[in-house]
């Protein structure tokens, strides 16, 4: 199952990257713009995948309130909403379970630094991209992002990312 909300993220991607390499429009590359969790996505697009055949090169990137590095807390409920808080709390607990990282995208670059430890060790996309495991030193990730043009991140006024500074 694709989509924005449902999925998993890694196959999301590669499914993407298939689709841009059999584009032959862009054969000489494209500029991109993602908004929200799409930046997350472009980026990873560009980090992973080769600036070579079949997959079109990337030369710039602007992101809109992408939250680079993840998110740490859900959008706050009214104290009188008790559905909401108690939704909340359970969603919080439950993101970092199996079923969550492989099915819910938004768990999938929740990095949470009260449970960091366990952030590490069941991300499959936010810390695989951000190169955090200590020892996962992806030298193609960075190879591939220093080949970027550009890459500019704008994020301001959001209300729904907790912390908004997850640029």
């Amino acid at each position: 199952m694709t989509g924005s909300e449902f999925g998993y993220v890694n196959d999301q991607i590669e499914f993407a990257s298939n689709q841009l390499a059999n584009i032959t429009e862009l054969k000489d590359g494209f500029d991109a713009i993602g908004f929200s969790q799409g930046g997350q996505f472009l980026r990873a697009y560009a980090q992973r995948y080769p600036h070579a055949s079949p997959y079109p090169r990337v030369h710039n990137i602007i992101t809109f309130g992408s939250q680079h590095m993840g998110v740490s807390d859900l959008p706050g409920c009214k104290l009188t909403d008790f559905l909401c808080r108690a939704a909340r709390t359970a969603a919080r607990a439950g993101v970092y379970s199996v079923w969550a990282q492989n099915n819910l995208v938004q768990a999938q670059y929740f990095r949470d630094h009260m449970r960091y430890p366990t952030y590490l060790e069941v991300s499959t996309f936010l810390a695989d991209l951000n190169i955090e495991s200590p020892d996962a030193k992806n030298r193609t990730y960075v190879d591939n992002f220093k080949a970027l043009d550009a890459f500019v991140l704008v994020f301001e006024k959001d209300k729904t990312v907790v912390p908004k500074e997850s640029l």
